[in-house]
């Protein structure tokens, strides 16, 4: 169980955050271009025209639009977002290490391992809901915009997924908080292991050896999660659990662990 006085402050400090500021700003950009730029018209329930500020779309050219622009938009703002939430959450638990205040917050009834828990819910809180209303919003505007008939059904399940992708970056860089100083190094390893190593892990998928193993092993699996964040926004469907459910003992083994650390660690 989470400390609520904790969790409450760790959304402030959240919402506080300049680059998850930023990400908000964007999103609420984002979501006021599609609603005043995008315009659609069907015939007979076959999209037959798009509008994007002005520049039409004719039916010859949406198959281009389909197959090359969504995709290529969608992984473009996966990337900016994850970005910006992995630079403005990864710090938060060695700023909580360095805030000299928090040798008084200890004196207080309160477990250690309740304010790691409670730092990382409130972090997590603020991304997801962020993430989640800009979905609802995206889905509405399709769905204003096309009579209910053509609103992507699968972006609610397409937020989820990428929330899942940040709280295991989010579970790494807590433990890596106990032992690098600096914050700067720590967004910077986290953002090494969501757009380098991870990808890197999954692109050599059928590599073999005793250092790949030992590597693919301790990195969590992101790369699965990733491509189906990016399938459920392009094409739709489903979610499916096995890719989610072999990180998970990695999200639980690295809050444990921090938690572990933190209550081990010496604090004056």
């Amino acid at each position: 169980m989470h400390h609520p006085a904790i969790f409450r402050q760790a959304i402030r400090e959240a919402l506080a955050q300049p680059a998850i500021i930023f990400a908000a700003v964007l999103l609420v950009i984002v979501a006021g271009l599609l609603a005043v730029g995008l315009g659609m018209r069907y015939d007979n329930d076959a999209l037959v025209a798009l509008t994007l500020f002005g520049k039409v779309f004719a039916a010859e050219s949406l198959s281009v639009f389909a197959a090359r622009l969504v995709p290529s938009l969608s992984s473009l703002m996966a990337a900016v977002l994850m970005f910006l939430f992995i630079v403005g959450s990864s710090s938060v638990f060695r700023a909580m290490l360095n805030d000299p205040l928090l040798s008084i917050v200890l004196t207080k009834p309160v477990a250690r391992w309740s304010v790691i828990a409670s730092k990382f819910a409130g972090h997590a809180f603020i991304v997801i809901v962020l993430v989640c209303v800009f979905a609802i919003v995206v889905w509405f505007i399709f769905f204003v915009k096309t009579s209910g008939n053509h609103a992507p059904d699968a972006l609610h399940l397409a937020a989820l997924s990428f929330s899942y992708e940040f709280l295991i970056v989010f579970a790494f860089c807590s433990v890596i908080a106990m032992f690098v100083e600096s914050e700067a190094g720590i967004a910077l390893l986290g953002l090494a292991l969501y757009f380098i190593i991870a990808p890197l892990l999954e692109s050599a998928s059928g590599a073999q050896g005793f250092l790949v193993n030992v590597v693919r092993f301790i990195v969590p699996p992101i790369g699965p999660i990733s491509g189906m964040t990016q399938e459920l926004v392009v094409v739709g469907g489903s979610i499916d659990p096995v890719p989610l459910l072999a990180a998970l003992p990695y999200v639980i083994g690295f809050i444990g662990l921090t938690m572990v650390l933190f209550t081990k660690r010496d604090i004056a």
